[in-house]
């Protein structure tokens, strides 16, 4: 769903695995962040500031987490800034576009240490790649077990382009549109390659929504 997942980000659980990796943060002095990414001139996304109403997808409304395993357990994530729209919200959902765009440095994960690691440039290096996107191409009915539907689309993360293919559960009612849909995705597709052996290269994607259609 917009790569929504995966965006959401995409992307990104993936980069969660790694925090106590070698060279991880806990090797550092206390309170210490790891090295930052090289500043770049690309400008922050302005998604937070994108007004609710029928469709939107906010923060309100959307929650989009990753979880990221390695050899000695897992960590969870996810983003606190992000906007997107399905559009149109009343009709057919197969004839809707979903879109997504997320700020990277809004990240969080379940430890403040993986936080800082996972911005630095051995993840997501926010500060050269501000933010992430997901655009569906296309939606289709696929009813197998709670999935009602596949949604297909390009995810943009660490500046990679891929294209991305998510079940999801879809149910509407006059008032609303709810969304879940949990998928993976492979870190080093988008260039985020740090410490594979340790780290699992495989991220999961998870993206609920319960967004207003009046």
């Amino acid at each position: 769903m917009r790569r929504l997942l995966g965006v959401m980000g995409l992307v990104t659980a993936w980069a969660v695995v790694g925090c106590n990796q070698a060279g991880n943060t806990e090797s550092q002095p206390p309170g210490q962040s790891p090295a930052p990414a090289v500043a770049s001139n690309s400008p922050k996304p302005s998604a937070a500031a994108a007004p609710a109403g029928p469709g939107a997808l906010t923060p309100e409304n959307t929650k989009i987490e990753f979880i990221g395993t390695k050899k000695d357990g897992r960590h969870v994530g996810g983003f606190s800034q992000f906007s997107g729209s399905i559009s149109p919200i009343q009709g057919d959902f197969t004839a809707s576009r979903i879109t997504l765009d997320i700020d990277t440095d809004s990240l969080t994960a379940d430890d403040p240490k993986l936080t800082n690691h996972l911005k630095s440039p051995d993840f997501f290096e926010v500060r050269k790649y501000p933010n992430a996107s997901f655009v569906s191409t296309g939606i289709k009915e696929s009813k197998e077990g709670e999935t009602t539907h596949t949604i297909t689309g390009d995810l943009t993360l660490h500046g990679t382009t891929k294209p991305i293919s998510a079940p999801a559960k879809v149910t509407q009612t006059d008032d609303t549109l709810t969304l879940d849909t949990t998928f993976p995705i492979n870190r080093l597709d988008y260039g985020i390659a740090f410490n594979p052996q340790m780290v699992n290269p495989t991220v999961t994607i998870k993206v609920s929504a319960k967004v207003p259609r009046k």
